[in-house]
């Protein structure tokens, strides 16, 4: 059985219309489910304690002047990687980085306005960590993102 499946079907049904459209009226998820609007506050107040992460929206970073979109593979030896850690955590251009299993250690997503501040961005961080790897892959178009447990989608069937 899908772990989704193990949530109410009003909160699998909020999760879903939360996710293909977060800005939406409370109201409008109150007539779309035909639920009480106080049953919905405790179903939201319920997800935020848990499944809800945080509310946000999704950018087109083009249209916003950051023509520089890659993927780092970065590979470290145990002793450096809280310092990497840091240095990604801190550095205003890492949109996100995820610690992995194997090598390479961490997956990170940078984003900046020209290749030139990548490769600046690259030649600090080999500096600085000597003894990391690090490989680039620059993301030329986005084909899909943030589609997991929408209508339509895997994981949102059967809700």
């Amino acid at each position: 059985m899908s772990p989704f499946l193990r949530f109410m079907k009003q909160e699998r049904q909020l999760i879903i219309a939360l996710r293909r459209n977060a800005r939406a009226s409370l109201t409008s998820f109150v007539r779309k489910f035909d639920i009480p609007q106080s049953t919905l506050y405790a179903l939201l107040a319920k997800l935020e304690k848990g499944a809800i992460r945080r509310h946000t929206c999704l950018l087109d970073f083009h249209a916003l002047g950051f023509h520089t979109h890659a993927m780092l593979l970065i590979a470290a030896p145990k002793h450096l990687r809280r310092k990497i850690e840091a240095y990604l955590d801190g550095h205003p251009s890492v949109n996100s980085f995820w610690r992995t299993l194997g090598t390479p250690d961490y997956l990170c997503e940078v984003i900046f306005e020209d290749e030139g501040k990548l490769k600046a961005f690259v030649e600090e961080f080999h500096e600085t960590n000597r003894r990391a790897r690090c490989q680039v892959l620059h993301v030329l178009e986005e084909k899909g993102r943030e589609r997991f447990l929408m209508e339509g989608t895997s994981g949102s069937k059967d809700c």
